[in-house]
């Protein structure tokens, strides 16, 4: 019985996939932080509740139009650098095979990806309705209501983070496994 290396997750691919989530949310955040606060003295909360879900609109529109792609890439990148590294475990043991991955194990994780990145500004703007009604509620300073949606940013910020850093590792993991399967790798 021949052991083979273990393969871990490219770290190179998780921060790729982190800083093109960051890039998409900061632009978010500096759009958000420009349209909330402007005039945010002099609005009613009918009126930040219509600025909001301007935002909202928007937002969920640049995202859905970034998803697909952004997980084809994802998905893609991951593929190969699994496939490569499974080809590379199996000729140090003297096994030359070409390991594959079906297309639909590949579909799959696209699909999770793009509905993960679907659902940041989602999840964003629940926190950042919640903390503008609670500005006007509790009329808060515009310094208050700015450093409360900084710390909304820093939450979605760290859950970019963990999507990355979990996508990366489940799906070498489900690419793995389907590598095994088709080639009759039991253990």
């Amino acid at each position: 019985m021949k052991t083979l290396k273990p393969m871990k997750a490219n770290k190179g691919v998780e921060m790729e996939y982190r800083k093109r989530l960051d890039k998409l949310l900061d632009a978010m955040n500096k759009s958000v932080l420009y349209w909330i606060l402007a005039d945010y003295g002099n609005r009613t909360a009918k009126e930040m509740a219509r600025a909001i879900k301007k935002r909202i609109k928007q937002w969920d529109k640049v995202f859905g139009s970034k998803a697909e792609d952004m997980a084809v890439w994802f998905a893609t990148t991951v593929k190969k650098h699994t496939e490569t590294g499974f080809r590379t475990a199996l000729r140090d043991v003297d096994i030359n095979r070409y390991p594959s991955i079906p297309n639909n194990v590949v579909n799959a994780v696209e699909l999770e990806n793009e509905d993960l990145i679907k659902s940041i500004p989602e999840k964003y703007f629940l926190g950042i309705s919640t903390v503008a009604m609670m500005a006007i509620m509790y009329d808060w300073s515009v310094e208050e209501l700015q450093k409360e949606i900084e710390k909304r940013h820093g939450i979605t910020w760290r859950r970019i983070r963990t999507i990355a850093r979990d996508q990366t590792h489940k799906s070498n993991e489900l690419y793995k496994k389907a590598i095994c399967d088709n080639l009759g790798i039991k253990y």
